[in-house]
């Protein structure tokens, strides 16, 4: 086999004047596609193949990006290990290149032969070029929304976060986006510019209007004297957001997960809307989307739709005891099965069983499951006011799984990939070379993803 590397159509032309027997297999790191699809005389593959622009660069690619990391998604997705991209990882931070180091991982049985690029299937075609996206189909009852407690440093990393996504997605669509925010002040001052980035999507800011001693004034007294015990604090009024405590963690996170996992269904901002997008301040896009996933969770009458999963595990002595008296049974395990479908595995004796939970940084759902349901989303969270356990992720896994069985859905092993980037990983699953965001923005975003790079380069400023 001859293999090489080329980055240029115009270098396909040159292969094609080789005059040889051996099948001839161009890889590059991203998703391929064929053309002159032929045989020679002895039935061997000549066909040649040539690259799209790539969204981003992966670690694990190999000759058959598609197939190889299909293969370890299923398999990780499955509660086994992630061996094959660690051993792959391995070699190459040893230096000794990507082919090398996925047949090598194949070759000892860390890796299956569908990441052998001597071995490998061919790739799967794109379903549609970059540059002639359809347009989506806009519903009714859509919003997109995020949550920020409202420092200066968040604002700013919101205002990249909705520029990409607007040039993403919501320039064909224009939802409308609301933003819930625990301190105003310093959004207010940046409104115009927000309204200006999204236009002509209607952008709203709700104003929580909380305080940490508000929050202890409505819990029981039961709660409020732990709280006060955990942090070191006489008065409910010495309490501020910036508070960290043995036992109990940073408030102003807490409350992030206490919002997201039950005040969020039922809050008054969102009555006039039946469905919701949600991405965490921190989303980075780093390419249009192909895909709707508000479409797709519609049409396919979904109650809930995800980029990954799992993020963690959830599933403590005392989460279990809920969900037995609330459903009568516990948790044994969350799975995925081969087409997405999340699913709950339950028995009468699992109160011991840890459970993968759903990636919260990117969902979307339908907001009347939630609020039919309001009875569990409140004994979800019951007396563990301001805590991370549980938290948003154990709230819509739960959720999902128990109250809608068969209606949530994995988005990529559904068809629909969207590569966003959060924490230095796209989709919750694959770490990009560069790996941080204002890395990849320099060295590809105007190639990648030339709308969000005209329209966003004067706010991409947070990723590191």
């Amino acid at each position: 086999m001859i293999m090489t590397y080329f980055h240029m159509k115009n270098d396909v032309g040159m292969l094609k004047a080789l005059n040889t027997d051996l099948p001839v297999t161009i890889v590059e790191q991203a998703p391929l596609v064929a053309e002159n699809v032929a045989s020679n005389t002895n039935g061997q593959d000549t066909s040649i193949y040539y690259p799209r622009p790539r969204p981003h660069d992966v670690l694990v690619d190999c000759a058959c990006p598609y197939t190889c990391n299909k293969t370890i998604f299923d398999a990780h997705y499955n509660n086994n290990t992630q061996t094959c991209r660690m051993r792959v990882g391995l070699w190459m931070k040893k230096n000794k290149g990507e082919e090398f180091s996925c047949n090598e991982a194949a070759k000892q049985g860390f890796c299956p032969e569908s990441c052998d690029p001597f071995k490998c299937k061919k790739p799967e075609l794109e379903e549609m070029p970059i540059d002639k996206l359809e347009p989506f189909t806009r519903h009714e009852k859509v919003v997109i929304v995020t949550k920020i407690m409202g420092y200066p440093t968040e604002v700013k990393m919101l205002l990249q976060t909705l520029c990409l996504l607007t040039a993403a997605y919501n320039d064909r669509v224009q939802y409308d986006i609301v933003v819930f925010a625990t301190n105003v002040t310093w959004i207010n001052e940046d409104l115009f510019l927000f309204k200006e980035v999204v236009h002509p999507a209607k952008f709203t800011v709700v104003d929580e209007n909380k305080t940490v001693p508000d929050l202890l004034r409505s819990m029981t007294e039961a709660r409020r004297n732990y709280l006060l015990e955990m942090c070191n604090k006489t008065s409910v009024d010495e309490f501020h957001w910036a508070d960290s405590c043995p036992n109990v963690g940073q408030l102003r996170y807490n409350w992030q997960a206490e919002f997201r996992s039950m005040h969020i269904w039922s809050h008054p901002a969102l009555a006039d809307y039946k469905y919701m997008l949600w991405a965490d301040a921190d989303s980075f896009c780093t390419m249009p989307w192909k895909q709707d996933p508000v479409d797709f969770l519609i049409k396919n009458k979904l109650a809930f739709a995800f980029s990954n999963f799992p993020q963690g595990d959830g599933g403590k002595n005392a989460l279990q005891t809920k969900i037995r008296e609330h459903f009568n049974t516990t948790i044994c395990s969350v799975r995925l099965s081969e087409d997405g479908n999340l699913y709950a595995e339950t028995g009468d004796n699992c109160e011991n069983q840890r459970f993968g939970l759903v990636h919260g940084f990117f969902h979307l759902s339908d907001l009347d499951l939630f609020r039919s349901n309001m009875n569990w989303m409140t004994k979800f969270i019951g007396e563990d006011r301001l805590s991370r356990n549980p938290d948003d992720q154990e709230a819509v896994t739960v959720a999902s799984t128990m109250l809608a069985p068969g209606k949530a859905r994995h988005l990529e092993l559904s068809g629909l990939k969207l590569n966003i980037m959060h924490n230095g990983v796209v989709d919750g699953r694959i770490k990009l070379i560069p790996g941080s965001y204002l890395a990849w923005w320099r060295k590809n975003a105007k190639r990648d993803f030339s709308a969000g790079f005209d329209k966003c380069k004067a706010f991409v400023k947070h990723g590191s």
